[in-house]
């Protein structure tokens, strides 16, 4: 039986932790306390697990530094998870905060902020020893089943699985395997994931779901993967209130998902996350990325400590915690149904024949579990269950099940069977909806006038009858159970409201229209007037949705996204919601299907967009494009092009000036920095024509980028400052909306410039003099770059632990704005810390992963940069060959794109691996000559000192060498 105590605290406290310690062991009793009894070679989380699981006492050693250290809080939920007696030893007069007193409002405190601490060690080594006497005579009763549990979020499925055995089993193993954390069920549509995860609730909730004491479930349950805005705030919201947290309104979303991580990982808690894929980016760049910062924080956060279990379905595996698959996070790909399976799957539907009948009916459905459910009951009720009848259907079957091919097959022939009645209607009303359709949209769509070729025959039905046809889809299961808790809802699989709103969409425009504009008006008059919320928002951005449906384009924008969504030139729903994924969802309803760019058009004269209308909805497509897809999306290029042409026709000077500026970024980021310098003194030259201050701003924030990549740093920095000097001045009285504001970037690289030329004392207080001004200007775009360059240019004063505090932060807000970019840029960041910390295998992971990413969203411009730092990685991991392998990759990206403002460090870091190889001394000598040579072209002072410094313990060490080979020279 375990017999220690273990001692939790924060390592600011660990003073106050020994001292506990050393007295408790003289009154013997044996103590675990990190680091001193974490194991050689084990992680720093599986050490503690470890001590944690031998240990039957926890003493909490409690100051405000306990508050702020997560490992501290996931000791005690650990703790409490585990049964062990906690002792709060209060070291300080501070009161918990929310996370921790979720579990210590109910213990006895020790308090100890008195002076002096040896006067308490007493009464706490009397309590310790009590404890452990208890612990070896009494037992707790065992709990019946759960303290709480809600699942009616869940879908609807059907009872019964088929040759799922091994995947309920792996289900099981999950659950008992307390090193698990997250487990993911990854299928194509219709597969049957969640009717899967409910069979194996019902069998958990059989034996009082096995020591679990909280169970929550939640569906995301949309149509399709790429639908507009998500319900995520909603899950948010109610998942907080009903973990007990007393405002769920309070923090940013990230700060939420944190929030609800700890709730949920600090209890033994079975969480069900039905249907994840809506919240997911797409195939492309970001495939499987959460798209919500509320469910990335969450989800990492479980992955990396949960008492309990974490279960997912979802169409995509999920990119966010790929780092903890096959650890803490595992992954089942749901295969489909094997001909025996589906056999007795159409027998449990009441399908009629012989066994090789069956299983070939199986085969030719591809074990497509919704198909194979939707041929039974359609062979039942049109056949008698047949299954030689079966061949209407499958001898029109394609190949492809991704996309549910088989199931919309099946639809067809039920299509036909029910003929034009109110079966169908009811199906197309449906798929006007991306959710389950509450009782007052679809009255909104019943009401009269009856809408021709779809509602003449509901209308004033009787509920009898009304309840006859739902009842009769629900037997031919294209449509869900009736739920309980929702009442009147109505429900299908998404498959099926996907293929029946296609139906309307496509062969019935007019009453799709008529529909559409009916939800249109019920949407917008179910939002306050100015929601504060994405939540109290989302009623709006469906309305805009149905008004664009309904070809009510002119309406949709200027009585709703414009002053409602965004509040005018306030952008409130990217500024002040982070809404930028939903923002996008929602424009892209003003465009030709997948054609940024191309605005689409209208019959109607007075619902056309006008020329001014349209610019506005491309400068905004474009400016969040560029936020969430990377500065070289190709999409945002194509509507700042599309601007470009729109502002010469109309004579319109500012959105010209947006559209050139997209233009220089993106060539920027993809071409010769030559190009993109004569595309730089083209739009100088335009914007003096104008006599604009603020257009004058972005053009010397235009010359100074450029001029610093190409190595010119005096030119840089006077640019820079010119631009930051018509920002001080007040010159500046109406602001041209961008994705970062211009003065910002002048402050960024000025204080770059400056660090080059050797003004380092200067160069800290312009940076931090950027990062103010992008907080003041709540321009989060702005403030993501400058906390990246404040990152940097800690790397360049070789400060580990400020680039670790800058990349922290420029990872989380990029994680909550969505911006590409700069994420990818921070883990790059990230990695080089935990290298230089030495950690080089997470570290350059990090850095590869980071890379990866970067290269995906198509921005060159700063690779050689992030290049020099995995080269470092690599060299201090001994893979110094690999090392300069990365530096060669560098010094082509240069050659190929002239970003020469790092070269001198990479003949540095060049002669720094060759010498400690031992390579010829002629490439080492050449390599710290260029260093030295770049560097004095460029008049970067500091790249010269620091390569004539490497130089010269070179030489030192060449001289006093005694015939050895390799160099051990330094990074810096």
């Amino acid at each position: 039986m375990p017999s220690m105590v273990f001692i939790s605290h924060s390592s600011k406290d660990r003073e106050t932790a020994d001292a506990i310690c050393a007295h408790l062991a003289s009154a013997g009793i044996k103590c675990w306390i990190a680091p001193r009894d974490i194991e050689p070679g084990a992680t720093w989380t599986k050490g503690i697990m470890q001590g944690l699981e031998a240990c039957r006492v926890l003493i909490l050693i409690f100051s405000e530094h306990a508050n702020d250290s997560d490992h501290v809080q996931r000791e005690v939920a650990k703790a409490f998870s585990s049964g062990l007696a906690v002792i709060p030893f209060r070291i300080k007069d501070v009161l918990p905060d929310q996370s921790l007193s979720y579990f210590l409002d109910t213990v006895q405190w020790l308090d100890a902020y008195a002076p002096p601490l040896q006067k308490h060690l007493g009464a706490l080594s009397e309590r310790v020893k009590k404890l452990l006497i208890d612990e070896t005579t009494h037992k707790q009763p065992a709990r019946l089943g759960p303290e709480r549990i809600s699942v009616s979020r869940l879908p609807i499925t059907g009872s019964d699985v088929f040759g799922r055995e091994e995947d309920l089993a792996f289900l099981d193993d999950a659950w008992a395997n307390q090193h698990i954390n997250v487990v993911t069920i990854v299928a194509w549509g219709g597969v049957g994931k969640s009717t899967l995860v409910n069979h194996w609730l019902r069998r958990m909730a059989a034996e009082h779901y096995r020591s679990a004491e909280l169970v929550f479930g939640w569906s995301f349950y949309r149509q399709g993967s790429s639908g507009g805005t998500s319900s995520a705030d909603e899950f948010l919201d109610a998942t907080l209130a009903w973990f007990g947290d007393p405002d769920p309104r309070i923090g940013t979303a990230w700060e939420k998902g944190e929030r609800l991580a700890k709730f949920i990982a600090h209890r033994r808690t079975l969480l069900v996350l039905d249907g994840l894929e809506p919240l997911q980016n797409p195939p492309g760049s970001q495939e499987g990325r959460l798209r919500e910062p509320s469910l990335q924080a969450l989800l990492r956060e479980l992955a990396a400590f949960n008492a309990g279990l974490c279960v997912i379905t979802t169409r995509m595996p999920v990119a966010d915690i790929a780092d903890h698959e096959g650890t803490s996070a595992l992954r089942r790909n749901l295969e489909q149904l094997s001909g025996d399976a589906g056999a007795k799957l159409l027998r449990a539907h009441g399908v009629k024949g012989e066994e090789v009948e069956l299983r070939s009916a199986s085969d030719e459905f591809s074990g497509h579990c919704l198909a194979l459910t939707l041929l039974g009951s359609y062979l039942s009720d049109a056949y008698n269950g047949d299954i030689r009848c079966r061949g209407e259907v499958s001898g029109r079957l394609a190949h492809d099940v991704r996309l549910g091919v088989h199931a919309q097959k099946v639809m067809e022939s039920y299509q036909t069977w029910f003929g034009e009645g109110p079966e169908l209607s009811v199906l197309r009303m449906l798929g006007l909806f991306d959710r389950p359709a509450d009782e007052k949209a679809i009255g909104a769509l019943l009401k009269s006038p009856r809408i021709p070729g779809l509602t003449e025959s509901l209308t004033d039905l009787r509920p009898t009858e009304w309840r006859t046809i739902l009842a009769k889809l629900r037997r031919a299961r294209l449509l869900a159970g009736e739920d309980p808790h929702n009442p009147g809802c109505l429900d299908a699989h998404p498959l099926v409201r996907e293929y029946f709103g296609e139906q309307l969409r496509s062969q019935q425009t007019n009453a799709w229209k008529e529909c559409s504009r009916r939800l249109y008006e019920y949407y917008r008059t179910l939002a306050p007037e100015l929601p504060d919320s994405l939540r109290e928002m989302e009623p709006l951005f469906l309305a805009v949705v149905c008004g664009c449906n309904a070809g009510l384009f002119r309406a949709a924008l200027n009585e709703v996204y414009i002053p409602r969504i965004q509040r005018g030139n306030a952008n409130f729903a990217a500024n002040g919601v982070g809404a930028r994924g939903a923002l996008l969802s929602v424009l892209a309803h003003f465009f030709e299907q997948g054609q940024w760019g191309s605005i689409v058009g209208t019959d109607a004269e007075e619902q056309s967009l006008s020329g001014e209308d349209q610019l506005f909805i491309l400068m905004q497509a474009g400016q969040y494009l560029t936020a969430t897809r990377g500065f070289a999306a190709p999409e945002a290029q194509i509507c700042y092009e599309r601007v470009a042409s729109l502002c010469h026709s109309l004579h319109l000077s500012r959105p010209l000036y947006v559209a050139l500026v997209g233009q220089w970024r993106n060539s920027l980021m993809t071409e010769k920095l030559t190009a993109t310098m004569q595309i730089a003194e083209r739009f100088y030259s335009l914007m003096q024509e104008q006599n604009d201050e603020a257009l004058m701003l972005g053009a010397y924030r235009t010359l100074a980028v450029t001029f610093y990549f190409l190595g010119d740093f005096e030119s840089s920095r006077q640019n820079a400052m010119r631009g930051a000097q018509i920002w001080r001045s007040g010159g500046v009285q109406s602001p041209v909306g961008e994705p970062i504001t211009p003065a910002v970037t002048c402050s960024c690289h000025q204080a770059l410039s400056e660090w080059h030329l050797g003004e380092i004392a200067s160069c800290q207080a312009t940076m931090a003099e950027a990062i103010t001004l992008a907080k003041e200007l709540n321009d989060m775009h702005a403030l993501a770059q400058a906390l990246w360059y404040a990152a940097v240019l800690a790397h360049y004063e070789r400060n580990p632990a400020e680039v670790e505090r800058h990349s922290s932060d420029l990872m989380e807000l990029s994680t909550r704005q969505n911006f590409a970019t700069w994420l990818a840029h921070a883990d790059v960041l990230r990695g080089w810390v935990r290298s230089v910390r030495g950690s080089t295998a997470e570290g350059i992971s990090w850095i590869e992963e980071g890379l990866k990413d970067t290269r995906t969203t198509g921005v060159m411009l700063t690779v050689p940069f992030l290049l020099a730092l995995k080269s470092e990685a690599l060299h201090l991991a001994g893979r110094t060959a690999e090392a300069l392998e990365a530096i060669r990759e560098g010094d082509a990206l240069v050659q190929r794109f002239e970003n020469r403002y790092w070269s001198a460090e990479l003949h540095r870091l060049r002669g720094v691996f060759l010498a400690a190889k031992g390579d010829d001394e002629t490439q080492i000598e050449a390599s710290f000559s260029a260093a030295i040579s770049t560097a004095r072209e460029q008049k970067s002072i500091s790249l010269e000192k620091r390569a004539e410094g490497t130089y010269a313990e070179y030489r030192r060490q060449k001289a006093s060498a005694s015939g050895g080979r390799g160099f051990r020279l330094p990074l810096c």
